[in-house]
């Protein structure tokens, strides 16, 4: 297990609990969704412009 992969381990361990207030990206901005690291660590990013193609697509509809 490489560094990068323990830290991963431990923050989605010690992270799973909270939830994270997240609005998408213009056009979507203001979409409110909330995230919790069990979805990914990606949800909690500071940035969500690349985050998944698969969500923007969802919000469009």
């Amino acid at each position: 297990m490489t560094s990068e992969q323990f830290l991963r381990n431990v923050l989605e361990k010690y992270t799973h609990k909270f939830v994270f207030r997240r609005h998408l990206c213009a056009p979507f901005d203001d979409v409110t969704f909330y995230a919790t690291t069990e979805g990914g660590l990606k949800f909690i990013k500071p940035n969500l412009t690349n985050l998944d193609p698969i969500l923007f697509n969802l919000a469009s509809k």
